[in-house]
């Protein structure tokens, strides 16, 4: 176990363009049915698409709500990524610190427009090369649902260390 989280990785570097193998998926699928979730896992470009367009507007949606932006600011890093650093540091989040800057202290502002366009565009680039997408549900609003699922998470973290998956941050 020490060596999966030493392992372990969030990453929107560019992508391998490759699907995740059945025998992952299946793993992945059996940790979620463990704690009483699902996973689903979409290989179709359509869906692929879908989700990271939903994804990126749902950041700037979210950017417009003040207890979630202040939640979600905590959460990134800034500087130059450590050696040892997290997937939330502007390196391997793949985006300049400044524009992690620009959302937390101007909001509005993406969603003017010409703006959402532009930062939905380069958003997305981050994330070219993207195959496959996979979804997790499940119960999480309760405090013993959310400690379930936490324990879930690193559970499901660890299999896609093993199986040299990364995680989207």
């Amino acid at each position: 176990t020490s060596d999966l989280l030493m392992a372990r990785r969030t990453s929107r570097l560019p992508y391998m363009d490759q699907e995740v193998s059945q025998e992952a998926i299946n793993d992945l699928e059996e940790i979620a049915s463990a704690y009483e979730h699902r996973f689903f896992s979409y290989a179709e470009e359509d869906i692929v698409k879908w989700t990271l367009r939903m994804n990126v507007d749902s950041i700037i949606d979210n950017l417009q709500i003040e207890d979630e932006r202040k939640e979600i600011e905590r959460w990134y890093r800034h500087g130059q990524t450590p050696r040892h650093g997290d997937g939330l540091w502007p390196t391997p989040m793949n985006q300049p610190a400044w524009e992690f800057r620009l959302g937390f202290a101007v909001p509005w502002v993406f969603t003017l427009p010409g703006i959402r366009w532009w930062a939905r565009r380069r958003y997305l680039k981050t994330q070219a090369g993207t195959r496959q997408i996979g979804l997790l549900c499940g119960p999480f609003e309760r405090w013993g649902e959310l400690v379930c699922a936490g324990e879930l998470l690193m559970k499901f973290w660890l299999s896609m260390a093993k199986h040299d998956i990364y995680m989207h941050p």
